[in-house]
């Protein structure tokens, strides 16, 4: 579940590998095939991902 609007770049940028992801009526992110996904790509998606749900406290302590 990363931001909308990355939705298009990942999908655009690794076609092969990802595709949109609606939940309900609503663009929420990316669904990845992992036999495809290249281990990097799938490490930036999890990042970007942790960092749009994860508590601003949290976020403030760490370092990317």
């Amino acid at each position: 579940m990363i931001d909308p609007l990355d939705v298009d770049g990942a999908v655009n940028e690794n076609h092969a590998a990802c595709e949109p992801l609606m939940w309900g009526k609503q663009l929420r992110g990316v669904r990845v095939r992992l036999r495809v996904a290249t281990p990097e790509m799938v490490r930036d998606l999890l990042a970007a991902a942790w960092r749009r749900k994860a508590p601003r406290a949290v976020l403030g302590s760490t370092t990317a």
